[in-house]
This record gives structure tokens, sequence and C-alpha cells, in this order.
């Protein structure tokens, strides 16, 4: 029987997940450009303690228990993975979905509300198990995406659903840009140099990432069939769960949000 998240943070070495969280915290560049002002040892004890109480808050929520909201750990490349001090990404999944169909889109959910995610299950597959600490870091991270204090997080999360809301608007009224031509026009409003095109080169990298993607396709596959076969569902293979994909997704790759209001 899987465990719930806060099962698990309730369970977990406090001391090895906030070392994990202090150490993930420097690595980010930008939040460290915005604290220049501040020492590292500052900004490490800083992050501690506001982690520390956001644990502490957590557990003494009430969680809403899931019998299908899965998180696990996959190996898969993550966007910006050349950055990336890990290939191990967290991942939510509806259990009834990926019964029908396992290359079922995943779930963000940092938007949702703290008492479902507390709820949701973690997987028993080996890799996530041996990684508890980071699964439980990336949770908090990503649950914490826009403040550990509700106080603040609420108003906040109102003004992005607002945002959202007003840009597919915009969207379905025809006033979008092309990435190419967006990022273009940015680079020569800050005096950055544009790259020449170079269609052998584009076509080299298209390949590459055709097979990164099939990578993280693999990936997501193995961690999933392990999940419904730990239910004693019969998971497909990988070569008929590609076809399956090829059939219905062709080259669209879809991320659904939780809690988006």
């Amino acid at each position: 029987m899987m465990k719930t998240v806060q099962e698990y943070l309730r369970e977990a070495d406090r001391e090895r997940l906030l070392n994990s969280l202090e150490n993930e915290e420097i690595r980010d560049t930008l939040s460290l450009l915005e604290l220049k002002d501040y020492t590292i040892a500052e900004i490490m004890d800083a992050c501690r303690k506001r982690m520390n109480d956001f644990i502490d808050h957590l557990l003494a929520l009430k969680a809403i228990p899931s019998d299908h909201m899965v998180l696990y750990l996959s190996k898969a490349k993550p966007i910006g993975w050349q950055f990336s001090g890990t290939e191990k990404t967290l991942n939510l999944i509806d259990l009834n979905e990926i019964r029908k169909d396992i290359n079922a889109p995943g779930y963000a959910f940092e938007f949702s509300d703290w008492e479902e995610t507390l709820g949701y299950l973690v997987a028993e597959t080996k890799l996530t198990q041996d990684y508890l600490t980071v699964l439980l870091m990336q949770y908090l991270n990503e649950i914490s995406f826009f403040g550990t204090d509700p106080e603040i997080r609420e108003p906040e999360l109102d003004k992005i659903g607002a945002d959202i809301e007003q840009g597919v608007k915009e969207a379905k009224e025809g006033h979008v840009i092309p990435a190419e031509q967006a990022m273009d026009g940015l680079a020569k409003e800050l005096g950055l140099p544009i790259d020449e095109k170079d269609e052998r080169k584009e076509q080299l990298r298209s390949e590459m990432w055709d097979q990164i993607l099939k990578y993280n396709r693999y990936c997501e596959w193995r961690e999933r069939s392990r999940i419904l076969e730990s239910v004693g569902i019969a998971a497909p293979t990988f070569e008929e769960a590609e076809k399956q994909w090829e059939e219905s997704h062709g080259i669209q790759i879809s991320l659904r949000v939780r809690g988006l209001r």
C-alpha cells in the first residue's frame, strides 16, 4: 500500500532534507543575483529556517488522501538539462488515466492546495524509494514556488490565474508572436548578437532532441509500468507504448496543471 507525501515527510531525515534544500537554493543563480547583498551563509541559514518552519506547517495540516494521484521520480532529462544538477525529475500522474494510456500527460501542481498535495501517493518503485529525499526536496520546491506564507500565496495565485486567463484570451484572438521572432526581438532590444541560421546544424539539433525525447519516453514508461505492476495491472511493452504514442500524440507533449484557479 503506497503511503502519502505527508507520511514520508513526517518520517524524513529532517537534517538531510534541509541540507538538500539549502544546496538547491545556492545553485539557483537568478536567486543569488537577487540576494547579492547577502552572504552565502546568510542565504543558506534563511532557507533552512524558512523551509523548516514550512515543513512544520505542512505536518500540522490535515491531508486530503488520494487513491489515484501518484508522485514518482524518473531519470528523464528535464528542460534545461544541460544546467541541471540531476536527471531525477519529479512527476505527478493520475493512476486511473495511465491504466488506459500509459503515455497520459502528467500534472504540475504548484497551484494546488497544500492539503491536496500532501495526500498524493508516493510510488514504491526502486528509483523513487532510493531517492526519497530528492523527491521531497523537489516536492517542497514546487509547492512553495509562490511562497510559503499562505497569506501571501493566495493573492499571488489569484493574480497569476487572472494573467493566464488573459493570456489564453489573447492567444485565441490571434495576438501571438512566433518564439523565434520574439527571441530575436529581445536580442535586438538588449543589444545582443543574433546567431546566423544554419540549416544543417538545426537538422542535427532536431535529431538530437528526437533521441532525447525518446529517452525521456522510455524512462517514463519504465517507471509508470512498474507503478502499474505494483497495483496488479499489466503494462504494455515499450514498443507498444511507442506505437500508441505515435498514433495518438504525434510530436505533441502536454503538461497539465492541477489547482489552477
